[in-house]
């Protein structure tokens, strides 16, 4: 959680990329992220938007339900 609240507030709405196990960087938009990882041309990669999680509710079955964050 606090590595979660440390990036939300210092790069939200940026991008960052991890590929062959290293974090290559954070990049301003998805496409800068996508030219980083592929320069290494790994089998494969993570690009994702730095963002608050949005909570989602999940049916466990026999009508119970969890609110997952």
């Amino acid at each position: 959680r606090e590595l979660e609240d440390s990036l939300l507030k210092n790069y939200k709405d940026k991008y960052i990329a991890i590929a062959k196990g290293k974090f290559l960087g954070v990049f301003e938009s998805r496409d800068e992220a996508l030219d980083a990882v592929k320069r290494l041309k790994p089998r494969h990669a993570i690009i994702t938007k730095v963002e608050p999680k949005k909570p989602r509710v999940i049916e466990l079955g026999m009508s119970l339900f969890e609110v997952v964050r």
